[in-house]
């Protein structure tokens, strides 16, 4: 499976390729080697800004932009991504963090979500518990727009 990645104006980024059989200890998601990871836009016709729930993976704000009409949805790549990604971010407000069950575990320190948190502004970010995987929600466990916006503006602000 290949994602494309667009910026703002439909303008082509990268490319992200899902291995179907990656060896031991290697992630099954790769992106173009030589060019930069990019966040995911959802709508690629204007610059993300305004009210904005931030997944991490292309999949799962692509399940999520199917199901929810509301909010702008963008994706990082990984629980750690570069301060650059986020950067564009900056006309984004509230953020609601929807980010897998792992980020929010203390690994050897602060949780993956705390350093994310820490880079957008405490300010603007709401965290979102889900009980499973954004994309999970709706495809593996039936919910709906309905169920997932409850999850979202019952964000925690940090």
């Amino acid at each position: 499976m290949t994602i494309p990645f667009f910026d703002v104006g439909w303008k082509a980024v990268n490319v992200q390729y899902r291995l179907t059989d990656p060896p031991a200890g290697v992630g099954k998601y790769r992106f173009t080697h030589g060019l930069p990871t990019p966040l995911f836009l959802t709508n690629p016709y204007d610059k993300p800004a305004g009210p904005t729930l931030l997944v991490e993976g292309a999949k799962k704000a692509i399940v999520c932009f199917d199901n929810i009409d509301d909010l702008n949805i963008v994706a990082i790549p990984s629980k750690a991504p570069p301060a650059r990604i986020l950067e564009s971010l900056s006309e984004c407000d509230p953020i609601y963090i929807a980010l897998d069950p792992d980020a929010y575990v203390a690994n050897g320190g602060k949780p993956a979500v705390n350093r994310v948190v820490a880079k957008l502004g405490r300010e603007r970010c709401r965290i979102v518990k889900l009980p499973c995987k954004a994309d999970d929600l709706f495809t593996r466990h039936g919910g709906t727009a309905a169920d997932m916006n409850e999850f979202i503006y019952q964000g925690l602000p940090v």
